[in-house]
């Protein structure tokens, strides 16, 4: 509308009312509308910096088209498809690189900064935006023991990554891509997260190994080999958090150092949870072999990297002690075994250095309870062989306990399970099975206190083939 005012004759003055200027960005709510650069149509200022943001209704994305698109080289409208700066950028325009172009959202959201530099100007842009149906691919979900690493969205030209749990294998693609078209669908299937027999594993410091298919129980015939190898100069500890395979059947076996001329660390099956095993290379192999009848859980491994500085602790001995803690090169260790052991192995080992490796020398010893022996001391403790275990089958074990002269032997029994009528220890009063028999003992029933007419008792142990006890315990004096 003119505002006009007579002021001679001949001239009058009119006034055009004023429109207010297009502001530096705005918030926009809504399935139609225009942006604007500042101060549109005239030309935009130096030094700008605007954020446009556009939000439409759930389950609907963004058209987006340039009626005008006039910017300086040095400017710059920068589009996202999202909510801020940190969504996926869908382009970066300058000069009239905009028109002609339809930009699509693939979410109710899009972001836009428009920069400009401190020197010419231009007209700027009008902009027009347009909602529509977003058609989605349907949820590709998760790989048992995987989990999603990235997750674009589900629309066309999206996509989702994956990665697996420690100790698993991917099979299939990490990257599936939502495929564009009428009817999406994902470029690739769903990947796997596998257990696999065996691998290569080189340059990580920590991990996980799994037997074959676990959580389910491994399969039959299977020779799997797993090769773990560090940086010079460091170690590598395993620490078993499962472990259940068939005993004396289905064996793992760990190797210290490389394939070719590994040295044996460590032999195991069955249903107890091995103790930690450490390294004293940089690269341990690991061989599990199962036979062709029963398959049980398997095993989860976990394994770390370290730097080798000095020997690994060589541990207590199960039913032993050892005197020493000092583990640096040329310091020794000295153990023994309690009463009624055996030490198998050297008493004293010392901690030896070779470039980067450190290890002891010789390798340290365990206590068992021995199978029979000869014993002169004035007093001790006789064990069924492998006690606490329950004794193997099939064994014939001979105990000779001589004292000095005049002095006779005393037998207290503390502990006492064999196999009724089938394993037996028999006693005899004096130096050999030839001496008259003090008794013959089997069942859970603790004997009387026994004591020997000289200074000698022969005691023989013997069990059959098949089930096994807890044995016995003891004292002589």
């Amino acid at each position: 509308m003119l505002l006009c005012k007579q002021l001679l004759e001949s001239f009058k003055l009119c006034l055009l009312p004023l429109l207010p200027a297009a502001e530096c960005g705005s918030s926009v709510t809504g399935t139609q509308g225009v942006l604007l650069s500042p101060n549109y149509p005239i030309n935009y200022n130096n030094n700008h910096e605007c954020i446009y943001s556009i939000q439409t209704q759930p389950g609907k994305g963004i058209q987006l088209k340039a009626r005008t698109f006039e910017l300086e080289a040095g400017d710059v409208l920068k589009v996202y498809d999202g909510s801020n700066s940190s969504a996926r950028l869908l382009g970066s325009f300058s000069r009239s690189e905009m028109l002609s172009t339809s930009i699509n959202s693939t979410s109710s959201s899009m972001w836009l900064e428009f920069i400009t530099d401190s020197e010419n100007t231009s007209k700027g842009f009008e902009l027009q935006f347009s909602s529509f149906e977003l058609i989605k691919c349907e949820d590709p979900g998760i790989p048992q023991f995987g989990y999603k690493v990235h997750d674009e969205g589900h629309f066309a030209g999206s996509s989702v990554s994956f990665s697996c749990d420690p100790g698993y294998t991917l099979r299939g693609s990490r990257v599936l891509v939502c495929l564009t078209g009428e009817r999406r669908a994902w470029d690739q299937p769903l990947p796997t997260c596998v257990a696999e027999c065996g691998g290569s594993i080189k340059g990580e410091t920590s991990g996980r190994i799994l037997s074959p298919g676990y959580p389910t129980p491994y399969d039959h015939n299977l020779n799997c080999i797993w090769s773990i190898e560090a940086e010079a100069g460091c170690t590598i500890g395993l620490h078993f958090m499962v472990f259940h395979t068939e005993e004396f059947h289905d064996v793992l076996r760990i190797w210290d150092g490389p394939v070719e001329n590994g040295i044996l660390l460590k032999e195991m099956s069955g249903s107890v949870l091995p103790s930690d095993v450490h390294s004293t290379f940089n690269s341990v192999i690991l061989q599990f072999n199962t036979d062709f009848f029963t398959s049980k859980q398997g095993f989860a491994i976990q394994f770390s990297v370290s730097t080798a500085t000095s020997c690994n602790d060589p541990g207590i001995p199960q039913n032993g002690s050892r005197s020493g803690d000092s583990k640096e090169a040329g310091d020794s260790i000295v153990f023994q075994c309690n009463p009624g052991y055996a030490l198998q192995g050297e008493a004293k080992i010392t901690c030896v250095q070779i470039e980067n490796r450190f290890f002891w020398q010789p390798d340290p010893p365990s206590c068992t309870a021995p199978c029979g022996g000869i014993l002169t001391g004035p007093a001790g403790v006789i064990l069924s062989p492998q006690y606490p275990e329950p004794y193997p089958p099939g064994k014939e074990c001979d105990w000779k306990l001589t004292v000095s002269p005049d002095y006779v032997i005393a037998l207290v029994f503390n502990i006492f399970s064999l196999e009724p009528g089938y394993d037996f220890l028999h006693i005899y009063d004096g130096p050999d099975s030839l001496s008259p028999l003090i008794g013959s003992f089997y069942g859970s029933q603790l004997p009387e206190r026994i004591e020997s007419s000289s200074n000698s008792l022969f005691l023989a142990f013997r069990s059959d083939a098949s089930v096994s006890n807890a044995g016995f315990v003891i004292e002589y004096t």
